[in-house]
């Protein structure tokens, strides 16, 4: 039976030692003030969320995941055994990707069954709820050039910088995700 822990252990190895690194792994971000919990985020020059779904875990939560993930991250895929694939695969939009761990020799080893495509259904709204308030002050300074006023809440930062272009808003939602200090995290 492979826990959370050992799948997590060997996908974080998985994506240490693979060809394209990423500039940082994190562990457990909370997304869309915290309506679900993405297991691994890595940021490439991109986000890519990896959901975790062991022999232990039921997939009562997916559907709610699934919402909350496809709102935020540019790729997705959920690392799985052989236990719950099929019935991911039923679950899952078809963009998402598919990886399956399996004890092998006493060892967690990761295979990728299907990779993930781009997200197009990224709402900046969403994204921003992810980030702090202090990460939204500064989006707030580099979107209109002066401080954001500190009676501002992050509710009134979110609506302030939420018209902007999908693209910048996913940079900077990127870019904050990159520069957290993570305790649990590696950088590249």
């Amino acid at each position: 039976m492979l826990s959370d822990k050992m799948i997590r252990e060997a996908l974080k190895a998985f994506l240490k030692n693979g060809v394209n690194k990423p500039k940082v792994v994190v562990d457990e971000l909370g997304v869309i003030n915290g309506r679900a919990i993405a297991d691994v985020v890595a940021i490439y020059e991109f986000s890519h969320c990896f959901e975790i779904k062991s022999d232990l875990d039921s997939l009562s939560r997916l559907k709610n995941q699934i919402e909350s993930y496809n709102a935020c991250f540019q790729k997705i895929t959920v690392v799985t055994t052989d236990k719950h694939v099929d019935k991911i695969v039923d679950i899952i939009p078809e963009w998402w990707g598919v990886m399956i761990a399996r004890e092998i020799g006493g060892r967690v080893a990761i295979k990728r069954v299907k990779r993930s495509l781009c997200n197009k259904d990224i709402r900046v709204e969403s994204m921003f709820y992810t980030l702090w308030r202090e990460e939204l002050a500064d989006i707030y300074s580099l979107e209109f050039l002066r401080s954001a006023p500190r009676r501002y809440s992050r509710e009134r930062l979110v609506e302030s910088v939420r018209g902007m272009s999908k693209k910048n808003a996913i940079n900077y939602f990127n870019g904050c995700i990159l520069k957290r200090n993570y305790k649990k995290s590696f950088t590249m």
